[in-house]
């Protein structure tokens, strides 16, 4: 049950932080590019299956659509903190580990970014997923659920294709050393 409050009060904080992005934050300086996501520049674009940005824009601009500018950053709050219980779940970290590392977590340039619709909360998605997958293998664990992992490949190709030169290394040698010791 301890679990459960954690996280509850993690996606308590993060919603709290959108709210704080959106109606305090906006007023000193400007929040990237949420506000020409959720405006959709490039919706309808036949390139918004391998163009970030034109993913953006139809996925935040169909969300505001549905329901409406504020709540469309929730769907980036949840799958931002989905990445995130996805890698700290899997990571074997004690209660109070994983109390500490959701702490560190809530500190206010983390959050604020990826508590909005922005390419930072699909990242933390994307790599949160990628991070308890790798811990998977590291524990030879069964890897279930290969749909979401494979996607999550696929954002990270899409977003932040430097980033799978790293992932591409550190696969390797985990697999490698998982292999012979």
């Amino acid at each position: 049950m301890r679990v459960r409050k954690v996280w509850f009060f993690y996606t308590l904080a993060k919603l709290t932080y959108m709210l704080l992005a959106l109606f305090v934050y906006t007023r000193f300086t400007q929040l990237g590019d949420t506000y020409r996501y959720l405006g959709g520049r490039t919706y309808g674009s036949e390139s918004w299956w391998y163009s970030s940005t034109h993913m953006m824009d139809f996925l935040a601009h169909s969300f505001s659509k549905v329901l409406g500018p504020t709540l469309a950053n929730v769907p980036f709050v949840l799958l931002a903190v989905y990445g995130v219980y996805y890698a700290v779940e899997r990571a074997g970290f004690t209660h109070s580990q994983k109390t500490k590392v959701l702490l560190f977590l809530c500190l206010p340039s983390f959050s604020i970014w990826s508590s909005i619709a922005s390419k930072e909360a699909i990242g933390v998605f994307f790599m949160g997923v990628i991070l308890g997958f790798l811990f998977k293998l590291m524990n030879k664990e069964k890897i279930t659920c290969k749909p979401l992992v494979f996607l999550c490949f696929y954002l990270c190709v899409i977003f932040k294709p430097q980033y799978m030169i790293g992932l591409f290394s550190i696969f390797t040698y985990i697999m490698l050393t998982t292999s012979f010791f």
